[in-house]
């Protein structure tokens, strides 16, 4: 315990040789891609098992047990989400805008280029919130439905 670094100041943790933003950064961005791929395999396994079930009775209940786990799962999503989106942030507070760092020259290209897009669309938001949310919705949607007979 008396060699762990002081992380309570993001300075001295930035300046930490042993693990930096950039490492974490990596591990969070991973880590969200991992999870989001498992989620749409998840998904899809609820979606063919509603699919290929022959008793009626059963739709309804794979939806909700569906609908629940995959919830979980996109809670999880949007965490590693959060924590991505917030050491990106302090990647780019903490990097001189004119200096060579590859992340600076993107960033100077990709303002140059379009910077409504990136304002609109951005694909951390869309795979961290928007795709779970939308996936648990329909979920949602077609469990009521099932549990009403309606499909």
């Amino acid at each position: 315990m008396e060699n762990q670094p002081d992380v309570s100041n993001s300075e001295n943790f930035k300046d930490q040789e042993t693990w930096t933003y950039y490492h974490e950064r990596e591990f969070i961005e991973n880590l969200l891609c991992t999870r989001f791929n498992f989620f749409l395999v998840f998904y899809s396994l609820i979606i063919a098992g509603f699919v290929t079930t022959t008793k009626e009775c059963y739709k309804p209940i794979i939806l909700i047990l569906g609908t629940i786990i995959s919830i979980l799962l996109a809670l999880t999503i949007y965490r590693s989400h959060i924590k991505l989106d917030i050491i990106i942030k302090d990647c780019l507070k903490f990097r001189d805008p004119n200096s060579h760092h590859p992340s600076a020259i993107i960033e100077k290209i990709c303002n140059e280029r379009k910077p409504w897009i990136r304002r609109i669309f951005s694909v951390r938001w869309i795979i961290g919130w928007f795709i779970p949310l939308l996936c648990c919705i329909s979920l949602i949607v077609g469990a009521v439905l099932s549990s009403f007979g309606k499909i």
